[in-house]
C-alpha cells in the first residue's frame, strides 16, 4: 500500500511539475542574469559539440526568446570517436533550432564514414545537410592542443587567450559556461570553468558578468521536472542564484536530436529525466 501512494504521490508532483513548465515558468530571477541595460551579447562557452542540448538549453531558449544576442564558442569537435567533422555539423543544426543562429542554409549532402573502435569495425551511413552559419555567432575549434577526451588536459592559459579574443571581437558582455565540477565531472568541462576564471582574473577592468551552470547532487539530476520546485526553493534561499525554468522543453529533445552520431537510447533517457532540460540554476563568477 506505501508503494502505491508514493508511486501516485510522485506521478501527481511530475504532473504538477509540467504544468508548471508549461503554465507558469516565468520567473523574476530570469531577470537576475542579464539585466544590464542595453548590453545583449552573450557567449556560451562550452568544451562539445552537444553540450548546449544537453545541459544550456533552458538558458539558450530564454535569451534567444528575449531578444539577446547569442554566441557560441566550442572548444572541441567532440571527435574524440572520430566524428568531428560529423558533430560540428549536428552542433549547427541544434543552435538553429535553439535558435542561436540567426541565419541558415542548407546545401544537401551525403557522409559515409568508415568509424573504427576498439575491436570494432562498422560502417555508419550519415545522411546530412551541410549548414552554412554566420562565423560570427559559432565557432568551433579543432586546435592540436584542444582534443576532446578524458585525460585530454587543456590549457587554462590557452583557453583564456581565445575567450578574450572572442569577447573583444564580438563586444561580448556575459559569459555563461560550466563550473567547477562541469555537471558531469568531465575534465574538459572543468577545465572550460577554469578556462573562463582565468579570463576574469586577468581583465577585470573589461567588467564582464559571467555566470556557471550549477552541478546538481544525482538525485535532483534525474528528477526531471520535479526540480523545477527544488530550484525555486533554491532561489528563495539564495536570492543572487538565477533559476531559468524551460518555457519550451520539446525544443531541448529536438535540438539534441539533431546530435544524430550521439543520439543514442541512453541520452534520449538522458534528455527525458535529466533536469537540466526543464531548469537552470545560474551561479554568478566572482573570481
Amino acid at each position: 500500500m506505501a508503494w502505491l501512494v508514493a508511486t501516485l504521490s510522485l506521478i501527481v508532483i511530475w504532473v504538477a511539475s509540467i504544468f508548471k513548465v508549461f503554465f507558469g515558468a516565468t520567473s523574476s530571477s530570469k531577470a537576475a542574469v542579464l539585466d544590464d541595460g542595453n548590453k545583449k551579447n552573450v557567449l556560451f562557452v562550452i568544451a562539445h559539440p552537444d553540450d548546449e542540448s544537453m545541459f544550456f538549453s533552458p538558458t539558450i531558449n530564454y535569451l534567444a526568446s528575449s531578444g539577446y544576442n547569442l554566441h557560441m564558442l566550442c572548444f572541441s569537435t567532440g571527435n574524440a570517436d572520430g566524428m568531428g567533422s560529423i558533430r560540428k555539423d549536428e552542433l549547427h543544426q541544434a543552435c538553429a533550432v535553439l535558435r542561436v543562429l540567426s541565419k541558415l542554409s542548407k546545401k544537401g549532402s551525403m557522409i559515409i564514414l568508415l568509424v573504427i573502435e576498439v575491436k570494432k569495425v562498422f560502417l555508419l551511413i550519415y545522411i546530412s545537410n551541410v549548414m552554412q552559419v554566420p562565423l560570427e555567432q559559432l565557432k568551433v575549434l579543432d586546435h592540436p592542443d584542444l582534443q576532446d577526451g578524458f585525460g585530454q588536459v587543456w590549457s587554462h592559459d590557452f583557453l583564456a587567450k581565445i575567450i578574450g579574443e572572442e569577447v573583444s571581437n564580438h563586444d561580448i558582455h556575459t559569459i555563461i559556461t560550466f563550473d567547477n565540477y562541469g555537471v558531469s565531472g568531465h575534465c574538459n568541462h572543468r577545465d572550460v570553468h577554469h578556462g573562463v576564471l582565468k579570463f576574469l582574473q586577468t581583465n577585470s577592468e573589461r567588467n564582464i558578468k559571467a555566470w556557471e551552470l550549477a552541478s546538481l547532487n544525482i538525485f535532483r539530476k534525474y528528477s526531471g521536472p520535479i526540480d523545477i520546485w527544488l530550484s525555486i526553493f533554491s532561489f528563495k534561499r539564495n536570492p543572487s542564484k538565477a533559476i531559468i525554468i524551460n518555457e519550451q522543453p520539446w525544443k531541448s529533445y529536438k535540438a539534441m536530436a539533431q546530435h544524430l552520431s550521439q543520439w543514442v537510447w541512453f541520452r534520449k533517457l538522458f534528455v527525458s529525466f535529466s533536469s537540466y532540460t526543464y531548469a537552470n540554476t545560474l551561479d554568478r563568477i566572482n573570481p
